[in-house]
């Protein structure tokens, strides 16, 4: 492996799961496929790259959705709460 590719310290590791999407990754895999010369391979890396972008994009807007019910029900149960000692 390059010496551009070194082991990174604990607290500046990213997640495995976004390594395919790191730009320094795409670049280096883009050099491979250019060795190759196979455009249909070049064809299929990037649309796994879509798919990869449109699951994380999925997943952050599941996250998000998740986060404000979680607040809407904390807000809602601080209401009944405040009901309960005024009433």
């Amino acid at each position: 492996m390059s010496e551009e590719y070194k082991q990174l310290s604990k607290k500046d590791k990213i997640p495995l799961k976004y390594a395919a999407v790191q730009p320094d990754v795409r670049q280096h895999i883009s050099k491979i496929l250019d060795g190759l010369g196979n455009a249909e391979i070049r064809g299929h890396i990037n649309d796994l790259y879509d798919l990869i972008e449109w699951q994380r994009d999925r997943t952050t807007k599941q996250e998000l959705q998740i986060v404000a019910i979680k607040h809407l029900e904390t807000w809602k149960q601080y209401e009944v709460d405040n009901n309960k000692k005024l009433g």
